[in-house]
């Protein structure tokens, strides 16, 4: 009889080890990982004078050349080449380091990107009411502001989006591709 209740408290407490409180159940995220998606601010520009695409290398008024940049938190960004640096051995999504990245047209004319220019890549987090200016060769700005951040009901996360074109609010759910009709960039006349 002795060896029976030996048994029953040893299983009694195996079951009280092994049982979840309530406060456990629904709470406890601690056994999820997130990996979100990065976003990138696309634009295109055409040309006011001749509606041609102002970041085609084929135009002979194009920005490429130092025709736009971008200033975001006291640093510049000039245009790079689409850049794709070796990404970590990882399974998370890579976040490319902050660039203005130029990506041209693919053959046929299709885009290999939404747009010709990103600016970007922003992981979700703490962006709110973040802005940063567009310098364009016409001596013109473009102020833009957005949101990334993320909010949590309990274990489950929602992403916020914004796009704002010099004050004026375009999305509050996406960020749509920016469209410019500029100068193109100024040339001296030759001597």
């Amino acid at each position: 009889m002795k060896n029976l209740t030996a048994f029953f408290c040893i299983i009694t407490l195996l079951f009280s080890f092994t049982t979840c409180s309530d406060n456990d159940s629904d709470d406890n995220c601690d056994d999820v990982l997130w990996d979100f998606a990065n976003y990138e601010i696309y634009m295109t520009a055409i040309d006011a004078d001749g509606g041609r695409n102002l970041f085609d290398p084929n135009n002979p008024n194009n920005l490429l050349d130092g025709g736009v940049w971008i200033t975001y938190k006291d640093k510049r960004y000039d245009i790079v080449d689409k850049d794709f640096p070796n990404k970590p051995n990882t399974k998370a999504t890579y976040v490319r380091p902050l660039a203005l990245r130029h990506y041209p047209l693919k053959t046929g004319g299709q885009p290999g990107y939404p747009a010709d220019m990103g600016f970007g890549e922003f992981a979700p987090g703490s962006y709110k009411n973040e802005i940063f200016t567009i310098h364009w060769s016409d001596g013109t700005t473009d102020e833009v502001k957005f949101d990334c951040y993320i909010t949590w009901n309990k274990c489950d996360p929602t992403i916020h989006k914004a796009l704002y074109l010099n004050g004026k609010q375009l999305s509050d759910k996406h960020y749509p591709i920016l469209s410019f009709v500029k100068g193109g960039k100024k040339t001296t006349p030759a001597q």
